[in-house]
């Protein structure tokens, strides 16, 4: 097929994941757009935001169900076009936020929760929140007086257990939790088309 056409057609069949509990729970963060990069693609390359043409396409958008496993069917409706370059490409796909394609994001992670102190003992992985938080999920990372305590390893109520050891005491210390982004594995399926050119292809004269 690669061989017999120029043009083909990348299409979008389905998309399903495992469980998603690591999510930044977010809507913002869940509600993703799906980028492909790694092909020379032919349509679907203009960013409006940038205003101008990148070497990514967009292929669909896809919404992740926190603490649930889903599967998305295109029915490969979705297409992207690309021409030929090489034999072999690294296809990459980027879980792009909506939110991002239209105001500039600083923050690569999560909505940072904050208004939470914590009282720990050195050399132990526990804290003692002052008050729970549903927003606080595992991976989170924990910062306070500008220092990084570790990731949320678990969380129950207001006891939430460090991803390493505390090397001093905490005392009603002030925290900063970020929700770092993880997503769950996904599986892809595409369909590929090869497109017709408008007429036929020169035939080959053999040099002597």
């Amino acid at each position: 097929m690669y061989d017999k056409y120029n043009t083909f057609n990348l299409c979008l069949n389905t998309i399903s994941t495992s469980q998603a509990n690591t999510i930044d729970p977010s809507p913002d963060s869940k509600n993703v757009n799906l980028r492909l990069s790694g092909l020379p693609f032919i349509n679907q390359t203009y960013s409006v935001k940038n205003g101008n043409n990148t070497n990514t396409t967009s292929i669909g958008t896809f919404n992740f169900v926190a603490s649930s496993a889903t599967t998305q069917y295109y029915y490969s409706n979705n297409i992207a076009t690309f021409g030929k370059n090489q034999e072999i490409c690294n296809i990459t796909i980027e879980y792009a936020r909506i939110l991002d394609d239209v105001v500039v994001n600083t923050n690569l992670n999560g909505t940072a929760i904050t208004g939470i102190t914590g009282s720990g003992t050195s050399n132990t992985t526990s804290i003692t929140l002052s008050q729970s938080n549903a927003n606080i999920i595992f991976g989170s990372l924990v910062v306070s007086g500008g220092n990084t305590l570790g990731y949320v390893k678990d969380i129950s109520g207001t006891t939430l257990t460090l991803s390493k050891l505390l090397t001093s005491t905490l005392s009603s210390a002030s925290l900063t939790i970020t929700p770092i982004q993880t997503y769950p594995n996904v599986m892809f399926i595409f369909d590929i088309f090869g497109i017709p050119d408008d007429g036929p292809l020169p035939e080959r004269i053999p040099i002597k």
